[in-house]
């Protein structure tokens, strides 16, 4: 939440637009911010490339929910199995939102199939899955992590 100066919300988004531009000019001032627009221009390289990264993970990440997810409801159904919690259930709604609402079920579904390939990947030089006591299955030798690239590098 963003407050005005006298500590009250901002509710326009006006506002709240120039509320933050009036804090970037706070922060200009107080460290005496440079004034080259090659360095700004930089700067705006470099905070895109961490945003693409971060977008890529998070695509990754939630593509590891869904698979994980569908794996414990297929196995669910095979031999039975607890209900999700209520707090579960209800943060995989909420990253399921936040994804779709900026992005396409094309990419998504690409992004969910490349992890299946990257998954794939995992198997030992026998063919067979490498296990961690509890049943988890490993990265094996011949992994190969999902490559998302494509979600920035296309727009």
């Amino acid at each position: 939440m963003i407050l005005d100066q006298d500590g009250n919300p901002i509710q326009s988004p006006a506002d709240r637009e120039s509320a933050a531009y009036t804090m970037v000019r706070e922060f200009r001032q107080a460290f005496d911010a440079s004034k080259d627009p090659a360095l700004w221009a930089k700067l705006i390289r470099e905070e895109l490339a961490e945003f693409d990264e971060a977008l890529q993970n998070l695509v990754k990440e939630f593509s590891d929910v869904k698979y994980v997810l569908a794996g414990a409801l297929q196995t669910y159904e095979e031999v039975g199995g607890p209900d999700l919690d209520e707090t579960l259930a209800k943060r995989i709604e909420i990253a399921s939102a936040i994804v779709s609402s900026f992005l396409p079920e094309l990419v998504e579904d690409t992004a969910f199939a490349e992890v299946h390939r990257s998954n794939m990947s995992k198997l030992g030089p026998d063919g067979k899955p490498v296990r961690r006591e509890d049943g988890k299955i490993l990265k094996g030798p011949n992994y190969s992590p999902a490559d998302l690239t494509f979600i920035t590098t296309n727009v």
